[in-house]
């Protein structure tokens, strides 16, 4: 079997020097010794033998698609193809020491009579498969569109979630859940497939404090992070319109090509991405199209328009269109004058080109991140700040539903559709005012002195804020050159004080001291610095 090896290697082009050299042996070289067995699965090394060695089976030819031209070595056509092939698998296994079996591979019939692929069944002494089958994870043939399709993605997310108390986990350990462990389960299903997704559990839609949208903006943006799947979905599948353009040689490529045509029009996302991408043209053989562009980042047809509606054909080239106009040959001139400051190279093949990268090269990353932020304005510029800071994860969620006023205070509750008593909407400290998440940390009597004795430890003057982002920046802008490195922290430490001080109240009745108050707003943003 290792003769057979060491044979595959120097038919590849390897030499023989480097066909005998060794494996170190716990860092160090030893003399050779003898292999008495063959490849062992668990063996780093292994999966790259098996494949060397599988490499012989290339001479398997296969079933040629007439009109392709190429042939596809899973296929095969007729009965004598069929026993030839498990001839040539029988001495595989005499020469290479790799035993097939048999037992666990299965034969599938294409357009083929079930007597004979039963025959063959019997050749093999294999199962006989059914269309559809798993193959590297996919199901081949199975009706995306069915639920049933979609069993073992669920499944896998049911055995992760067992692991993991989510009804008692908190808004951020649920992103945490979200981000790190179940999003990336369906990754390889969603590059396939496109996902029947809703938005609805067991029949019951809960109250949404903050829209979906919102939640799946990237963190900078003033979202969490949490992948939205139809987007993410969406760019998977963009990707394979954009290996079709490029990938011109593939076999998949021209299997499609030949049966659907070329270009293959039935590809819809190529026609609705297209303005993502744009041609650069070096040879100028195909240079001077009216939908490429060539000045100023925009097509031809759009810098003159005039020219593209007299022209025939919209996807030809300019050179080929002729007027006899005095105003029209203007513009003519106008734009081979504009034309005139590209610099053709004839010996670079034309490529496609992905304008949102600047290597041009497409990216399902960057695409979803465009999808998911287009036409979104940013509120704030401090989400970046509060996603690094280095405290427990439901503080961050805390910093971040405050900045996007998504806070769950009484009068946001309200506004929801919750029904909660009037009389019992107001401030819980002061009763003065309803409690707005504004008003609960800022104009609230009580607050005002909390955060007058924080200030007063800082040697800093209270004054009046309007808002969150107003007093964050106030607190950015302090620095005490001591133990204590900046008012930010503190702050952030006495925020959370506040939100866990006014749920004692309101739903335990318990009424926090100032003094408690301030001394674990002070000691808790030591600590988190």
């Amino acid at each position: 079997m290792w003769d057979f090896l060491e044979l595959v290697l120097l038919k590849m082009g390897f030499s023989e020097r480097w066909t005998g050299w060794m494996v170190e042996f716990n860092g160090s070289a030893t003399n050779e010794f003898r292999l008495f067995r063959g490849l062992r699965q668990g063996d780093p090394l292994s999966p790259f033998l098996f494949i060397v060695e599988a490499e012989e089976l290339r001479i398997i030819e296969g079933f040629k698609n007439v009109i392709l031209g190429h042939s596809v070595s899973h296929l095969q056509s007729n009965e004598v193809v069929v026993r030839n092939t498990k001839y040539i698998l029988c001495c595989f296994e005499i020469f290479s020491g790799l035993n097939i079996n048999f037992q666990k591979s299965c034969l599938v019939g294409f357009s083929t009579k079930e007597e004979f692929v039963y025959r063959m069944a019997a050749v093999y002494k294999c199962k006989i498969g059914e269309f559809s089958f798993n193959y590297l994870g996919i199901p081949l043939g199975a009706d995306r569109r069915k639920i049933s399709s979609w069993n073992g993605i669920v499944e896998r997310v049911e055995k992760k979630l067992v692991g993991w108390k989510s009804r008692t986990l908190s808004w951020a350990g649920r992103v945490v859940l979200i981000n790190d462990v179940l999003s990336n389960l369906p990754i390889y299903f969603m590059s396939i497939f496109q996902a029947p997704i809703t938005g609805s559990v067991g029949g019951r839609r809960k109250m949404a404090r903050i829209s979906w949208n919102q939640i799946c903006l990237p963190k900078v943006k003033g979202g969490t992070g949490v992948v939205d799947l139809r987007v993410k979905n969406k760019s998977l599948l963009a990707k394979w319109c954009w290996r079709f353009a490029v990938d011109r040689e593939a076999l998949w490529r021209k299997l499609i090509a030949a049966k659907y045509g070329n270009p293959v029009q039935f590809w819809k996302c190529i026609v609705e991405n297209a303005k993502d991408s744009t041609v650069a043209r070096w040879t100028g053989i195909e240079s001077f199209r009216w939908l490429d562009v060539w000045c100023r980042d925009r097509p031809l047809r759009v810098e003159f328009q005039r020219l593209f509606h007299l022209v025939l054909n919209k996807k030809g080239k300019v050179i080929d269109f002729s007027t006899s106009n005095e105003r029209e040959v203007q513009m003519v001139s106008s734009l081979k004058e504009a034309m005139s400051c590209r610099i053709l190279f004839p010996e670079v093949e034309d490529r496609l080109l992905w304008k949102h990268d600047n290597k041009g090269v497409f990216s399902v990353i960057k695409l979803t991140e465009l999808l998911l932020t287009v036409g979104k304005v940013d509120m704030c510029n401090d989400f970046d700040k509060i996603w690094k800071l280095k405290v427990p994860p439901r503080v961050r969620s805390f910093l971040w539903m405050i900045s996007i006023d998504r806070l769950p205070t009484k009068v946001f509750l309200i506004r929801r559709g919750m029904k909660l008593n009037r009389l019992r909407d107001g401030c819980p400290w002061c009763y003065s005012d309803q409690e707005t998440a504004v008003h609960l940390f800022f104009p609230c009597n009580f607050i005002v002195s909390f955060w007058r004795k924080i200030l007063d430890w800082w040697e800093v003057k209270w004054r009046p804020f309007q808002g969150f982002s107003d007093f964050f920046i106030f607190c950015k802008n302090v620095a005490y050159t001591g133990v204590i490195k900046s008012l930010w922290m503190i702050s952030v430490s006495a925020c959370w004080s506040v939100w866990l001080a006014r749920n004692e109240l309101v739903f335990d009745k318990k009424w926090s001291k100032m003094s408690n108050l301030v001394f674990l707003s002070k000691t808790s943003g030591v600590d988190v610095d």
